[in-house]
């Protein structure tokens, strides 16, 4: 992330309200084992609605073809999964932080008309 340099009393208030809303890797990696929800707790709302569809169509082709795999992805699926669960899930959830980061300092500009204290 990039460091900004900002009054200490501001960067008190900001180091609060991020610790408050960042996200962690591990509930994104729980969320994402086992409900595959970790793209709407990291706010990718487009991106999971994406991954339900393709749950969707994958079962459905899965039983329109009688196919004897018991995961319901086919094959992208199971592939996207394993590859955010084991190799993305800390860049997904920086990336995320950093919105957030982001959000946050641009609240604090409109709130206060700079980063007056």
């Amino acid at each position: 992330m990039k460091r900004l340099y900002l009054p200490q009393k501001v960067e008190e208030i900001f180091l609060l309200e991020y610790n408050r809303r960042k996200k962690s890797s591990n509930i994104a990696w729980f969320l994402g084992l086992l409900f595959f929800l970790h793209y709407a707790y990291l706010g990718e709302w487009g991106i999971q609605i994406l991954y339900w569809m393709l749950l969707i169509v994958s079962v459905i082709f899965q039983e329109a073809y009688n196919l004897p795999i018991p995961f319901p992805f086919i094959p992208v699926g199971p592939i996207w999964w394993i590859i955010d669960l084991f190799f993305r899930m800390d860049k997904l959830t920086a990336k995320a932080n950093e919105k957030i980061a982001g959000r946050i300092i641009w609240e604090m500009k409109l709130q206060k008309g700079g980063y007056r204290a």
